[in-house]
């Protein structure tokens, strides 16, 4: 059997060699890190644009109330990389639409507004739940046994998550109240949009819900106000939209976090 033996102290020139070999291979590591996030990042943008333009409205909803998963390529770039990067996402997302679609920007104002709280909600209240006591000692137990790095645990980030999908929901009736509503009165109004029509596109929607879902009725006997039309539809349909998108983009978090973070340790 061969051996390879070494005797005596190594001379500064060979340490100078071995450090600059060292740093040269941390350099590589943390360049491909981020070329791979990069590159991610780009593709969560893509498949946010795409979402975002395929949008639709639901049977028996008013035209106004749209439903789009583009939540969920926010919310898995903001795992994946940073919560801020997913913020990124929606911002390039929205402009991009905006670009394609400039008499959309009340709406597109409010999306960025609930997309950005919904995002900033599940991750940093996710980082707060893994200070605690049993999530840290998860975290060491994986870093014991050398698994694949992982900075969030499922039950954080679903907790945070659906917490969030609730305060998105709430904020969708704020937003479209005190943003979306007023700026589309006020340089929409000659096209129609208008108070009395936007309320009567509510109560149409109402009324095919309640020929097809008739105990409806029993729950919320007339359309009476927008507030009950938003308490209908913009609330439960924004909250099941962003919870939809959490499930998917912890899925998508557990399938690629550790091919593009395998050199964070």
């Amino acid at each position: 059997m061969n051996a390879l033996t070494f005797e005596g102290e190594l001379t500064d020139d060979e340490n100078a060699f071995i450090i600059s070999g060292d740093e040269d291979t941390k350099a590589y590591k943390n360049t491909s890190l981020l070329i791979r996030k990069l590159v991610f990042s780009v593709i969560c943008i893509a498949i946010a644009v795409f979402l975002n333009v395929a949008k639709f409205t639901i049977p028996n909803t008013p035209s106004l109330v749209q439903t789009e998963f583009s939540a969920y390529a926010e919310l898995a770039a903001a795992l994946v990389v940073h919560p801020l990067i997913g913020c990124a996402v929606v911002l390039i997302k929205n402009l991009i639409y905006y670009f394609i679609y400039p008499t959309a920007f009340p709406s597109i104002l409010g999306k960025i507004i609930i997309d950005i709280l919904f995002i900033l909600i599940t991750c940093y209240a996710a980082k707060l739940f893994m200070k605690t006591k049993g999530n840290k000692a998860w975290l060491k137990d994986r870093e014991d046994k050398e698994l694949p790095y992982l900075p969030y645990n499922f039950k954080t980030v679903f907790a945070s998550g659906f917490f969030a999908s609730i305060a998105a929901a709430v904020g969708s009736a704020f937003t479209l109240k005190y943003v979306i509503l007023p700026l589309m009165y006020h340089y929409f109004g000659s096209y129609g949009y208008t108070p009395q029509n936007i309320f009567k596109s509510y109560q149409i929607a109402y009324d095919a819900l309640a020929k097809a879902l008739p105990f409806i009725k029993s729950v919320i006997p007339e359309m009476d106000s927008m507030v009950t039309g938003v308490i209908l539809y913009n609330i439960p349909l924004t909250f099941v939209k962003c919870f939809l998108c959490l499930i998917f983009a912890i899925f998508t978090y557990y399938l690629v976090n550790n091919m593009i973070n395998k050199e964070h340790r």
